[in-house]
């Protein structure tokens, strides 16, 4: 019965995550000046299902996780630029000029937790206003 409702969440997920890359979607931040899309290929979509975390998550936190995919749209509106990083990986990740990271603070069942949208910048971007970044990973952290 738990297997079904996890992947029946997992399903959920992957067909909003689906939608929104097939509408094109650009979302606003809660930050003036900052843009976030979904990368149009099926590795960056895994990426964003599967998340670098997701192998050592329970059940429970891996449904979260489908729960943020299936609320991107709002969780992302409430986003707040926190802080960026250089690309150190420039031999494996070529076209990824600066990391930039943002914040969503989320109390779920009296836990609190902090929740990452990792978002890269290419090299190719233009430095328009407003910025536009490109989704790559959600992680979240307990409080």
């Amino acid at each position: 019965m738990l297997q079904t409702l996890v992947q029946s969440k997992k399903e959920k997920a992957k067909k909003h995550l689906e939608y929104l890359i097939k509408q094109n979607t650009t979302l606003k931040t809660a930050t003036s000046g900052w843009l976030i899309d979904l990368k149009n290929s099926s590795r960056a979509k895994n990426h964003l299902l599967s998340s670098s975390q997701f192998k050592q998550k329970n059940k429970s936190a891996r449904n979260r996780h489908y729960d943020y995919i299936i609320d991107l749209v709002n969780l992302i509106s409430q986003a707040k630029y926190s802080s960026s990083s250089p690309n150190t990986k420039t031999q494996t990740k070529k076209n990824v000029k600066a990391y930039h990271y943002f914040i969503v603070e989320k109390n779920i069942n009296n836990k609190d937790y902090k929740i990452i949208l990792n978002t890269e910048e290419y090299i190719t971007d233009q430095n328009s206003s407003p910025r536009i970044v490109h989704l790559y990973d959600i992680t979240e952290y307990k409080k």
